[in-house]
């Protein structure tokens, strides 16, 4: 049976020039290309516009218009190099359009339904990321001042030698998650004390690789002893 495409709005007529009904009547070919090329163009969109879930509004906003911007440049490439790949049944140009349109209304919509719950949970994550970041510069700033300063080894029972710092580090963590506990519970406080932790393992590594750095020249060895034993207790103390 013979068809004729009349317009863009999927009218199909038979021999006799009658509608024919397209939801009665199997896919052809036209209609299984175009519906496949306009399900993956939307998928594309839609993982354009995956934002992180702690990235702030204005932020996600300018990546949303830029998005957006750059797939109107790509249909300049559609027009000259895509479209011509398909027969000329199937303008490639308008399932592009229409299916970019669509895909970019909703992500549009997702904004404009925003919730003042939203707003608050996006708040509430930038307050949080800012905290966290002002923990981690304290203990930095400490627990570097506590290693730069001068002190002597004590011996241990063993005859192994430490240093009182472990336990001046140790009061610093435990004085930032007290801090939190009157604040916060649950998983904001779990981000508080990986924070702690983290920052004490950066400078534990970057004093390893000082010591390391300059372990053939200038290296003191009551200094590397000292270090190492320190090391073993703020890992029994903090868990790592």
């Amino acid at each position: 049976r013979k068809r004729k495409r009349v317009d863009m709005k999927k009218l199909y007529l038979d021999n006799s020039l009658q509608p024919i009904n397209e939801a009665s009547s199997a896919p052809s070919m036209f209609q299984k290309c175009r519906d496949h090329l306009q399900t993956s163009l939307q998928a594309r969109v839609a993982d354009l516009f995956v934002y992180p879930p702690d990235q702030d509004f204005a932020q996600a906003f300018n990546g949303m218009l830029n998005n957006a911007s750059n797939l109107l440049l790509d249909l300049e490439y559609v027009e000259r190099d895509v479209a011509p790949c398909f027969p000329p049944s199937i303008d490639a140009v308008q399932v592009f359009v229409t299916s970019y349109n669509s895909a970019l209304e909703v992500q549009v919509g997702k904004y404009r339904s925003g919730t003042v719950s939203d707003v608050l949970d996006q708040t509430a994550n930038l307050v949080m990321r800012l905290y966290l970041d002002g923990i981690q510069d304290q203990i930095h700033t400490w627990v570097t001042n506590i290693y730069n300063r001068d002190e002597e080894a004590v011996v241990g029972p063993s005859g192994e030698l430490h240093s009182t710092r472990p336990n001046d580090i140790m009061n610093i963590l435990s004085s930032q998650i007290t801090i939190a506990q009157e604040w916060l519970s649950g998983g904001l406080l779990a981000r508080v004390v990986l924070t702690c932790l983290t920052a004490l393992m950066d400078q534990l590594k970057a004093r390893a690789l000082r010591f390391a750095s300059t372990l053939t020249t200038t290296t003191d060895i009551e200094a590397l002893c000292s270090f190492i034993n320190d090391t073993d207790v703020l890992q029994v103390n903090s868990g790592l």
